[in-house]
This record gives structure tokens, C-alpha cells and sequence, in this order.
């Protein structure tokens, strides 16, 4: 019943996405109706009206993602990395598809929408959950994870996605250099023990401050971490 229901929610959608392209004065609901198979009544059940509709596209992505990675074998194991480009690159190949589609709406829908869209909220749910299960990330680090720092992530997947958009390049071969540097540089940030070792050396000094060298560089990065609060 639920694959069926599901099925019926997809044709709906790809036929409003069809009509909305290819043939937009015939884009009303009575014709997505008819050219998907349903009653027009049936519709009402999942979306609101027609714009609703071509939303649902994106809002589709991620869970159909995550259907598709329960079939990766060994996919928990994979690091930061390869889960975050994987993520875009199958993201981006679902959305060449439907390429003309998302050309004419993506910047409305979904990377200029206030309040944010249904799709990226998705998205900071999937990358916190990459990085919650991900034992690798060094300890200090994870205080730096919050619902601000998935936001600020989820919106450079979205500028990526917009990089894709004007990428002219072979196969789009600049997004997929700019995806790998992008999610290499995020996974070694967050793998890096540079923080803890920095509050370490701050203890250290604070902990040692009457046998520290007489200097003001030394003296400011003692007073540096007292001032945090972070040691008394």
C-alpha cells in the first residue's frame, strides 16, 4: 500500500514537471491529473495546489537518497569524505534528469526560499547525521556542531548545486573537482585534534604561569585563555 502510494505521488509530480517544461499552458491540475492517472481529487491528498507539486520534486531527493544508500554495502564505514561527495554526486546525477527543470526553478524553490525549503531542511538532518555517527571527528570539535553550523553547510551544498547549474564544463568535470575539495577540506577540519591540542597548551600555560618566560607574546596567550573562562 505505501509503495503504491508512493508510486502514485512520483507519477503526479514527474507529470507536473513535464507539463510545467514542456507544455507550460497546460500546466493546471486537471491535466496533471489525466496525464498521471489519478483523480484530480486524489492530488489534494499530498499537495495543496500545482506549485506544491513541482516543490515536492526536491523535497523527494534525500529520502530517495537514503533508500538508495541502504543498498551500499558497508556504507557506515565509509568517512566524511566519501559520504558527503557521495551525497552530491548522486544528488546532482538524480537532478540532471529532470536538468531544465531545475535550471528554471532551483534559485526560487529552493536556494532563494524564505522560509527555507522542505529540501533543506533534509539536507542539514542528513549531514548532521554523517557527522554524529562519525567516531573520527576529534573531541573539541564537536562542540563546534550545531544547528547553525548544519545551516551554514546546507548552504554551500546549495551554492554547489548552483555551481553545477552554470558548470559548462565537460562532464561537468569543475563541480566535481570543487565537490571533492570542498568535502576533503571539511572531513580534515573536523578530523584535526588542532583544537584540543591549542586548549591543552592553554591549560599548560595557565597551569605553569608563575614559571613561564617573562614576555608579552607569553603573557598574552595566557591572559588570551583566561579571559575565555576556559581555565582559572
Amino acid at each position: 500500500m505505501a509503495q503504491e502510494k508512493n508510486d502514485k505521488k512520483n507519477r503526479i509530480i514527474n507529470a507536473a514537471i513535464d507539463l510545467y517544461v514542456n507544455d507550460p499552458s497546460a500546466f493546471t491540475l486537471k491535466n496533471i491529473a489525466k496525464k498521471a492517472r489519478v483523480k484530480e481529487a486524489d492530488i489534494f491528498k499530498d499537495f495543496p495546489n500545482k506549485i506544491a507539486i513541482l516543490k515536492g520534486y526536491y523535497a523527494g531527493i534525500v529520502p530517495q537518497y537514503k533508500e538508495m544508500i541502504r543498498e551500499i554495502d558497508g556504507f557506515e564505514l565509509f568517512d566524511l569524505h566519501e559520504k558527503l561527495s557521495n551525497f552530491v554526486y548522486s544528488s546532482l546525477d538524480m537532478m540532471q534528469e529532470q536538468r531544465d527543470f531545475v535550471e528554471k526553478t532551483f534559485n526560487g524553490f529552493i536556494y532563494n526560499a524564505r522560509p527555507k525549503s522542505a529540501f533543506q531542511s533534509h539536507i542539514e538532518e542528513l549531514v548532521e547525521d554523517f557527522v554524529q555517527k562519525d567516531t573520527r571527528i576529534a573531541g573539541m570539535n564537536q562542540y563546534l556542531l550545531n544547528a547553525y553550523t548544519y545551516n551554514v553547510l546546507s548552504n554551500f551544498y546549495l551554492q554547489l548545486v548552483i555551481f553545477w547549474i552554470r558548470d559548462e564544463s565537460p562532464g561537468s568535470e569543475k563541480t566535481i573537482a570543487l565537490t571533492d575539495k570542498l568535502s576533503s577540506f571539511l572531513s580534515e577540519v573536523l578530523y584535526s585534534a588542532i583544537i584540543d591540542k591549542g586548549l591543552d597548551l592553554g591549560k599548560f600555560l595557565v597551569a605553569n604561569r608563575n614559571t613561564q618566560p617573562n614576555s608579552p607574546f607569553w603573557q598574552a596567550c595566557v591572559e588570551q585563555f583566561k579571559e575565555k573562562g576556559m581555565y582559572k
